[in-house]
This record gives structure tokens, C-alpha cells and sequence, in this order.
């Protein structure tokens, strides 16, 4: 959290605590892309970033050439994998950490061949580390495994723009976490490109990157959940104002799911006019959590699963 301070009500009732929770990690990367790739000069970072935006924002202001060490940023990885494979002008090593040098990537560096671009694996086939040099993409009709990364087809939208005559993308499975494929398409399209989505394929049209003066990450939904959490638990009584938080459908971010999941464990979200406010309501707790599928939003699954454990509710 990047802030916290408390305001009292009169003596006899709960507290109001408000909080400032950090930008979305994943609308903060694909903006600084998005940017990077309009021509614009990307404004220096806090220094409380996240290790993904930091690596990010280094590569695209450092020149893009040389080694990039992502540590364990994978969101890194896969972007800057696809970036440097359009805009390198001079031989990159993107590498990490041990961990990071156990997931895979094959699908994505094997579509971005077919494209034209020259990568080659510098340890095991399909993992990083990687090396890329400069080569001329083209525009072109791929296939792709979505079942694996949905951070795979993200990269290659983030670059279809900048192609000659765009991209078309056919998606081989059913896709994991399908919302951060739908943020990235929406974020196109609000910076002007043209864009088409139908069940399996996405076809995206060349065009000139054109971000909104206003457009910016909105607050983090994933760190929202451990504040759902400690609301439902009893461990912040009262009323809790979050600041910046989008609700559904507006929000592109999946974890914005923990409004609907976190109601049923007594949590009442209340819009107001700067994002949030949670309170607790003991009558609207259910007895059974009952089932829920998380496929598309994984990172919800650690709260969600403490606090029905503490709370003694059968899920």
C-alpha cells in the first residue's frame, strides 16, 4: 500500500479507514508498451513500482540492446520478448532468475518466428534465457496455444499494430485468465486501433498508437482481495474506503470478481464517487460459500480460501 491514514467518527462508532492501494501491475506494463511504441516519452517511475513495471520502464528508457535481466518478472519476460523481437536495433539477452528460467515460452517465440523475427534459445529449448537480434517482422495469420499463458497472446497484440498489415491470430485451446487478453484488446481500442474479436480469433489492423492524455492504470484489484479479506475476518472494523478501484463490467481487471465473491462472506461494496467503500454486514453472510470457478482470475484464490478457513464457511 502506498498510503494509509484514518479518519474517527464521533466516540461510540466505528472507525473510516481509507487506503491508497498501488496501480494495477498488469494495465501499468501494457500502458508503458503502448506509450513506449506511440513515440511518447514515458515519465520517470516511483520508486515503489513493482519489479515488473521497473524492468519494463528500464528496458524501454535504457535503449533496448545488451542484457535484460527480468529477475522474476514474467509478465516482463513475455512483453519484452515480443518488443525486442520488433524494435531491437542491436543484439538483446533478456534473462532471470533460475525460477524464471523454468518457464516456458516456446509457444510464444515459435509464433514470433513464424513472423520472421530471430530468436534462439541460450539454455533449454522452449525457456528462457533468450537472445534476440534485430530482423524485419511481417505481418501475418498465426496459430497459437492459449491454454498455456494468456500473457503469450497478449505480447503478440501489444506488436500487431506495428506491423505492415497487422495480425491475425487464431487461438488453438480454451484460453487461462481470457481477461487479460480482453484488457489488452480494450486498451488497443482505446488508443485507436482497429480491432476484431470473434470466439477464437483476433484480427488487429495496422494503425498508429494514439494513448489518451488520461488514460492510466487504475487501482489494483489483486491487493484489493487481501483488504476484502480482513474486512470479512473482523480484522478492520467499520468502514473502509479504497480510492481508485473500477467495479464491474467497467473494470478490465478479472480480480475485480472479489466485489461478487467477497458478498458472499458478508462484504457489502458500496460505489462511491472516488472508487469504494466495504463494510461487513453479518446478515449477508452465507452459511456455504458454495463453488466458484477461477480459472480466469487465479490470484483471488489465496484470500478467499484464508478467510473461509477462519470463518468456518464450507467452500
Amino acid at each position: 500500500m502506498k498510503s494509509l491514514h484514518c479518519t474517527f467518527n464521533p466516540i461510540g462508532m466505528a472507525p473510516e479507514v481509507s487506503l491508497t492501494l498501488p496501480s494495477s501491475k498488469s494495465e501499468w506494463i501494457r500502458l508503458l508498451l503502448l506509450r513506449a511504441m506511440s513515440g511518447e516519452a514515458l515519465a520517470p517511475l516511483s520508486g515503489n513500482a513493482p519489479t515488473d513495471v521497473q524492468v519494463v520502464h528500464r528496458a524501454l528508457t535504457s535503449g533496448l540492446a545488451g542484457r535484460i535481466d527480468v529477475q522474476d518478472a514474467g509478465t516482463a519476460m513475455r512483453f519484452l520478448t515480443a518488443y525486442a523481437a520488433r524494435f531491437a536495433t542491436s543484439p538483446v539477452l533478456l534473462l532471470g532468475t533460475e525460477r524464471m528460467h523454468a518457464r516456458p515460452i516456446g509457444p510464444l517465440v515459435e509464433a514470433l518466428r513464424s513472423l520472421g523475427a530471430d530468436l534462439s534459445y541460450e539454455g533449454a529449448e522452449g525457456f528462457p534465457p533468450l537472445s534476440v537480434r534485430p530482423a524485419a517482422m511481417r505481418e501475418g495469420k498465426i496459430r497459437i496455444d492459449a491454454g498455456m499463458s494468456s500473457q503469450f497472446v497478449s505480447a503478440l497484440l501489444l506488436i500487431a499494430p506495428t506491423l505492415p498489415d497487422g495480425l491475425h491470430i487464431e487461438l488453438t485451446s480454451r484460453e487461462v485468465s481470457a481477461p487479460y487478453t480482453e484488457m489488452t484488446c480494450r486498451l488497443l481500442t482505446t488508443c485507436g486501433i482497429d480491432l476484431r474479436r470473434e470466439e477464437s480469433t483476433i484480427v488487429v489492423r495496422p494503425g498508429t498508437l494514439a494513448p489518451p492524455d488520461n488514460l492510466s492504470a487504475t487501482a489494483d484489484w489483486s491487493s484489493a482481495s487481501y483488504i476484502y479479506n480482513m474486512v470479512s475476518a473482523g480484522a478492520i472494523k467499520g468502514k473502509v474506503r479504497l480510492d481508485g478501484l473500477v467495479l464491474p463490467p467497467d473494470s478490465m481487471q478479472a480480480d475485480s470478481r472479489a466485489a461478487e465473491l467477497f458478498g458472499r462472506l458478508g462484504v457489502l461494496t458500496i460505489p462511491t464517487e472516488r472508487g469504494i467503500a466495504l463494510c461487513y454486514r453479518h446478515e449477508r453472510q452465507a452459511e456455504d460459500f458454495g463453488s466458484a470457478n477461477m480459472r480466469d482470475c487465479p490470484d483471488l484464490v489465496p484470500a478467499l480460501t484464508v478467510c473461509c478457513l477462519l470463518k468456518g464457511v464450507p467452500f
